[in-house]
């Protein structure tokens, strides 16, 4: 035969409770859920692909920073907060992939929950209560120096609103080229190269669902 076969000669069943007390697979953090009043997380133990046990545990500690940063992110903490720093880490990303920084590393592959993961770490945060002490200015993020931001984000937006059509806007450095795309809208015309930012030296081009084309 030119294949390899796994065959087991001998098995018996066990129970899944079996593999907890063994202490065999990998507990992971799922969702914050209502237990009888009072939010706990969901811990599950997965082996072998399949979940094989549950338990509730209060939030506290590091089992309470996802569930901060999940309601960050989803506007129920600091609304805009969230969507306001994944800008500043994306320009920041932008930045030094223009040659503009010599920090090449520095949150090189970096996303927003990584990042505000990191800074309720330092903190030491691990209640909804402690957050709420806090303001977004609490959380600075050092990306490209404050008195270029305003300039660089102008220069290279993320969004753009023209009237009736909403597009969203990606870059690729090493080609210098800039897609917008198109998110939604009433207009049917493509978007002028005069109502785009200058993006001097860039070839720009406009897609909308798998059509692509050049914006002059």
């Amino acid at each position: 035969m030119k294949q390899t076969l796994n065959l087991a000669t001998v098995t018996m069943p066990i129970s899944l409770s079996l593999l907890e007390e063994l202490e065999l697979g990998e507990w992971k953090q799922g969702e914050v859920v209502d237990v009888q009043g009072e939010a706990k997380v969901c811990m599950e133990l997965i082996y072998a692909g399949r979940k094989v046990a549950t338990r509730y545990k209060e939030l506290d500690g590091k089992l309470a920073i996802k569930p901060l940063v999940e309601a960050v992110t989803s506007g129920e903490k600091l609304p805009g907060f969230a969507l306001k720093r994944t800008h500043e880490i994306d320009h920041w990303k932008l930045y030094v992939e223009l040659g503009l920084s010599e920090s090449h590393q520095q949150h090189a592959d970096e996303t927003f929950e990584q990042w505000f993961t990191e800074q309720l770490n330092l903190l030491e945060l691990s209640s909804m209560e402690e957050l709420d002490m806090f303001s977004e200015e609490d959380f600075p993020f050092e990306g490209i120096p404050y008195w270029e931001y305003e300039d660089f984000s102008q220069s290279f937006p993320f969004e753009l609103a023209l009237g009736n059509l909403n597009l969203d806007v990606e870059y690729y450095c090493s080609k210098k080229l800039v897609h917008v795309v198109y998110r939604d809208g009433l207009r049917k015309e493509d978007p002028k190269r005069w109502e785009l930012p200058k993006w001097g030296g860039w070839r720009v081009q406009y897609r909308k669902s798998s059509r692509i084309i050049d914006v002059r």
